[in-house]
C-alpha cells in the first residue's frame, strides 16, 4: 500500500468514526453531509471525495456497528456455562445499546430511508446477529432441559 493509499484509508476510518458518533447521537435522518463535514472541519467537497453519499457512509458505519456487536456477542460465548453466556450476552447487548443509542435501532426499529443496498445489508446483519443471540438462548434452554 502506498503512502497516499494509507492516508486515504485512515481518512475514511476517521470519517466513519466521526459519522458514527453523529448517527448514534442524532440518527440517520438527523445528520447531513454538511453536519459530518463541519464536525470533521473539512469542506463538503472533501467529504464527497471519499464518499459519494450519506447512505454510503451510513452503510460503512452500520457495517462497523454490526461487526462490533458481533464481537461483543462472541466475547460472551467464551464463558464456561450457558447461564454465564446468556447473562454476558444480555449485559453486552444492553451496554452496546446504551453506547450506540440510535444506531442500535437499526436492529429493532423501522429502517431509515436509505438506498436498497443499505437496507439489504442491515437486514442481513440483523439476521446474523439474531442467529448469534439465538444460539446462546437455545444452548441455555437445552442445558436447563437436560439438568431437570
Amino acid at each position: 500500500m502506498t503512502k497516499k493509499q494509507s492516508k486515504i484509508k485512515n481518512t475514511k476510518k476517521y470519517i466513519i468514526n466521526t459519522a458514527r458518533c453523529l448517527f448514534s447521537e442524532f440518527s440517520y435522518l438527523g445528520v447531513s453531509m454538511n453536519d459530518i463535514a463541519k464536525k470533521l472541519n473539512i469542506t463538503k467537497a472533501a467529504l464527497y471525495y471519499h464518499f459519494s453519499s450519506k447512505a454510503e457512509i451510513y452503510k460503512e458505519v452500520i457495517k462497523q456497528v454490526f461487526n462490533d456487536l458481533s464481537l461483543s456477542i462472541k466475547t460472551s460465548l467464551k464463558k464456561t456455562t450457558s447461564d454465564k453466556k446468556l447473562f454476558n450476552l444480555i449485559k453486552n447487548y444492553l451496554d452496546f445499546g446504551l453506547k450506540e443509542k440510535n444506531l442500535i435501532k437499526a436492529l429493532t426499529l423501522k429502517l431509515p430511508s436509505t438506498n436498497i443496498q443499505t437496507k439489504k445489508h442491515i437486514i442481513q446483519s440483523k439476521k446474523q446477529t439474531f442467529n448469534l443471540i439465538q444460539s446462546v438462548i437455545d444452548e441455555t434452554l437445552l442445558s436447563k432441559k437436560l439438568s431437570t
